[in-house]
C-alpha cells in the first residue's frame, strides 16, 4: 500500500514546475548543511526507485 501511495506522489509530484518545493524536495535539489558522520539519510527519490525495482517497472514509467 505504501509503495502504490509513494508512487501515486510521485505521479503527482513530476509534472509540476520545477520551481515547486515538492518537486524540488523529491528531486532533492536543496541546500543545506552536511549531514553527520555516518550512513546518509534516505531521500524520497530512493524510496521510488526500490518501489519500481520491486515492483519491475522504469523509474520513468512512475514519474511520468
Amino acid at each position: 500500500m505504501l509503495q502504490q501511495l509513494r508512487l501515486g506522489y510521485c505521479q503527482q509530484v513530476s509534472p509540476m514546475d520545477l520551481k515547486r518545493y515538492p518537486h524540488v524536495a523529491l528531486h532533492d535539489r536543496t541546500r543545506g548543511h552536511r549531514a553527520p558522520i555516518g550512513r546518509s539519510r534516505k531521500k524520497w527519490i530512493d524510496y521510488i526507485r526500490e518501489d519500481c525495482a520491486e515492483l519491475g517497472i522504469l523509474i520513468t514509467h512512475a514519474t511520468h
